[in-house]
């Protein structure tokens, strides 16, 4: 018996567009504009004008400091690391996009940490995903630094939510006490509406 295959079509597509010096990544749930430097201006819902992400800063902004703590290297992380703060702007490979959709859209690129260390990322929204992954692989050859990247959110919360086994915690994200203070490390941030939310897989 012959059987003919048709193609499905795909009720609710992904797009990707290319405005100014920005890269659009769409689907009926989430958009989100990056840079050429990979970093991400501008985050909204579907229906929503609100930017999520800050407008003096950027998203995925990946920074290096200085690993010199006190006591325990590679263990202890004292708060003056943050004076150290170092953004990472040198771009091996400009953004380019690997996959168009309909069904996943995908942006690659890679910047120098130094002369024998690198990034390399890909961003990815699926179809019907409310959310953006990051798949990040790091060539690292440093000594005494440690990297880390910043989503600095327009969302005014008082604490912020951290996973735990079997749960989570919530803390406070400002620096009123010196309690405070040694909580510098932000999880979870929500309001009414939003949730912005960084999720690392090993």
């Amino acid at each position: 018996m012959d059987t003919q295959y048709k193609p499905i079509a795909c009720p609710h597509h992904t797009h990707a567009y290319k405005k100014g010096q920005l890269h659009w990544l769409k689907n009926k749930v989430v958009s989100a504009a990056f840079d050429y430097e990979g970093r991400m201006t501008q985050l909204h819902l579907h229906g929503d004008d609100r930017n999520a992400i800050s407008k003096d800063y950027h998203g995925n902004q990946f920074v290096i400091f200085d690993d010199i703590p006190l006591f325990w290297d590679a263990w202890d992380v004292m708060d003056y690391h943050l004076e150290t703060r170092k953004p990472i702007s040198e771009k091996l490979q400009h953004v380019k996009i690997l996959d168009e959709g309909p069904l996943r859209l995908q942006l690659e690129f890679s910047l120098k940490i130094s002369d024998k260390s690198y990034i390399k990322q890909v961003i990815t929204l699926d179809a019907d995903s409310p959310y953006f992954r990051f798949d990040t692989e790091v060539t690292w050859h440093e000594n005494r630094k440690f990297l880390k990247v910043e989503f600095p959110t327009s969302i005014h919360s008082m604490q912020a939510s951290y996973d735990i086994q079997y749960g989570h915690l919530q803390r406070t994200n400002h620096n009123n006490t010196s309690w405070d203070s040694a909580q510098f490390e932000v999880g979870c941030l929500n309001i009414h509406s939003v949730n912005i939310f960084f999720s690392k897989k090993n």
